[in-house]
């Protein structure tokens, strides 16, 4: 993640832990005992993220694996009943059939066109025809955040730091956030 190691994240000593019925522990320097029962806890939710999250990845690739089979079966089948003229058949209690959708996206006039070009072309088509309520402005969430990432150079992830290196006409517009979630990653 844009080099950001987990000790470089701030201070954390804001941060609650929880016990095993969701209630918050607040950790004593001077009670060990129930400092070693913590980190047990600790541990066993650490290893049970951990076994979720190998879960998690291998179901991905599995269910990846599944749609790549299912695009090939369908290829293969929709070629199969045209060929038949078999619209539909039943099949394990299943009926299979062709479905038509209608897709529609900007057009491109030649491989020098762009997609920004198309989709401003289309846009100001669809205003004068009068569908102008189908054209909305947007910003991508995803190029935002990563715009709000450049305001913090350091990665110190402060909203101080990022709102301090924000453009003035920016920060009564935007929203910055810092989530932190716990990841792993190979030893």
């Amino acid at each position: 993640m844009d080099g950001y190691e987990p000790h470089d994240q701030p201070d954390m000593e804001e941060t609650p832990m929880f016990d095993e019925d969701g209630k918050i522990v607040k950790i004593e320097p001077d009670t060990e005992v129930e400092n070693g029962k913590l980190m047990e806890l600790a541990t066993k939710k650490m290893i049970q993220f951990v076994n979720l999250e190998k879960k998690r990845k291998k179901l991905e690739a599995e269910d990846k694996e599944i749609a790549n089979e299912l695009s090939l079966l369908n290829e293969e089948l929709l070629k199969i009943m045209k060929t038949l003229g078999m619209p539909r058949f039943t099949a394990q209690g299943r009926t299979v059939y062709i479905k038509k959708d209608v897709y529609a996206s900007a057009l491109q006039r030649d491989d020098e066109d762009n997609n920004e070009a198309a989709r401003e072309r289309l846009a100001n088509a669809l205003v004068h025809a009068g569908y102008g309520s189908l054209v909305k402005r947007t910003v991508n969430a995803s190029s935002l955040a990563s715009l709000a990432r450049e305001f913090d150079p350091e990665k110190v992830r402060t909203l101080e730091v990022i709102y301090e290196n924000m453009p003035e006409e920016l920060r009564g517009v935007i929203k910055v956030s810092i989530v932190e979630k716990v990841a792993s990653r190979k030893g």
